[in-house]
């Protein structure tokens, strides 16, 4: 397996867009690029993951930016749209590039990403499926047309969710999302509090360039 295609991508995504992917979502993106997607000769499913990937991580950045703009100006990040007021609004659109406060405390508050992601693939299509020895192996699409890519693993069990292959040295960790199993209810023994407070981080796969989002 080779990475370069989607490296291409990668760097392709981060140098061309930033500030020209404020307010646009991913599938608008898409349907620009769509025409010039030859050019990195991905297939149609690893390029889809791959762009959506990325665009998701610069719209992730702008966020972070927006808090920062509204606590700038006294006012909190909402996530539910109900709750968004005339400020947020303004700053998740381009319309925040005809007020030149807000375009000012933009500058202020973003950083322009330059991934240097290099060694990770990310795959929405593909199969998992148990042989007789109890091994999950994990096909999916090539840079051939037709050509499948099947692999051993060790995962647990099968699994559906998007997936990330990571290379490190001379090894593929396929990293995915879970859910969680819930603590059943005490019915006896002390009542203990739990603090609500939450920090999102940010980081790359190999964990420098965090970004911290949220309160501490």
């Amino acid at each position: 397996m080779t990475v370069s295609t989607s490296r291409l991508l990668y760097l392709g995504l981060h140098s061309e867009f930033g500030i020209a992917a404020w307010g646009i979502s991913k599938f608008e993106i898409d349907k620009q690029l769509r025409p010039f997607q030859e050019k990195y000769d991905l297939p149609a499913k690893l390029w889809d993951s791959t762009l959506y990937d990325v665009i998701d991580d610069i719209h992730l950045v702008q966020a972070s930016c927006i808090e920062k703009v509204m606590k700038a100006l006294g006012q909190s990040y909402q996530t539910f749209h109900s709750k968004k007021g005339v400020l947020q609004l303004t700053l998740e659109s381009r319309d925040w590039l005809n007020h030149p406060k807000l375009c000012s405390l933009v500058r202020k508050y973003w950083h322009r990403g330059h991934t240097r992601v290099n060694n990770q693939i990310i795959l929405r299509a593909f199969d998992t499926q148990f042989d007789e020895n109890g091994v999950v192996w994990l096909r999916f699409g090539g840079l051939e047309k037709g050509k499948a890519i099947k692999v051993p693993t060790t995962l647990p069990h099968e699994v559906t969710c998007q997936l990330r292959l990571i290379k490190r040295a001379d090894r593929w960790e396929i990293h995915y999302t879970t859910n969680i199993q819930k603590s059943e209810l005490k019915t006896e023994g002390l009542t203990i509090g739990c603090d609500r407070g939450y920090t999102e981080v940010y980081a790359t796969s190999s964990n420098d360039g965090a970004r911290l989002l949220g309160n501490n």
